[in-house]
């Protein structure tokens, strides 16, 4: 019966069982929200960071990040490591360039679990890769900056980032009328999501090191049950296939010839 696994096919389900496991147990104890959207929907937020440099360029920490399909989700990340060390990620699946700001998600929403708690006005981070940061960039070098900025931010097509790519300004607030307007706190703990402040990257981007990611049954050197590593596997082995027959094809081609001749 099909829903019955055995031998290699059966750890390896197991192995995958561990992996999403492990995964979920390190994202858990990480309890900083990222700010998404939906293809067409719209909402509004506020940034608490981005200012300009000296030459008049917006001013962010960026990084390389691995976001990887783990267990039907997309939302597992990781930093990249090839700047420290080489990265096990590389061999699944190319980094990208990211930016990090802190967001307030003006966003009214409910939870699943307990539909009577309601959440609006949080702090969230706002991660964005380099066409949305281009986009935001010019509109920072008009204003002076982001910081204090509100925008009602949509998100135009499905291959449009889950951040937005449409921003249009509202108005501009000190962090003290901010946190007065929204029944925000002035200061507080990383995991309170009501501090208007924005975030300390090194403390709430969670790094693993390359050790510690093959331990979590990620990337090269481990078994490993990511639906990106199996792509993967299978598209060198489709690779192979595929120069093994082009080898053929040129052998053949030049066999032809050569009869020709």
């Amino acid at each position: 019966m099909k829903f019955m696994h055995k031998g290699t096919e059966g750890q390896a389900l197991t192995q995958e069982a561990e992996t999403a496991a492990a995964v979920r147990k390190a994202a858990a104890s990480n309890r900083i929200y990222r700010f998404w959207m939906p293809d067409g929907s719209e909402t509004k937020i506020t940034f608490l960071d981005g200012v300009l440099s000296e030459s008049g360029l917006l001013d962010v920490p960026r990084y390389w990040e691995h976001n990887l399909q783990l267990d039907g989700s997309w939302k597992n990340w990781f930093p990249c490591t090839k700047d420290e060390e080489p990265c096990p990620l590389c061999d699944i699946k190319q980094p990208a360039l990211v930016y990090a700001f802190t967001v307030i998600d003006h966003t009214k929403w409910a939870e699943k679990k307990d539909t009577s708690k309601v959440h609006q006005h949080e702090r969230k981070l706002y991660i964005c890769k380099s066409d949305t940061f281009k986009r935001l960039s010019k509109i920072a070098a008009k204003r002076g900056g982001l910081t204090g900025c509100t925008f009602d931010v949509s998100r135009i097509g499905d291959r449009a980032e889950n951040v937005g790519n449409d921003f249009d300004f509202t108005e501009e607030l000190s962090f003290k009328k901010l946190a007065k307007k929204y029944g925000m706190e002035k200061k507080g703990k990383t995991e309170n999501n009501k501090v208007v402040l924005p975030y300390d990257y090194d403390e709430v981007i969670k790094y693993h090191t390359a050790a510690e990611l093959r331990e979590m049954g990620l990337g090269s050197g481990a078994p490993v049950g990511t639906d990106d590593v199996k792509k993967s596997k299978k598209d060198k082995k489709d690779k192979g296939k595929k120069d093994k027959k082009s080898k053929k094809s040129k052998a053949k081609s030049e066999e032809d010839f050569d009869k020709e001749v």
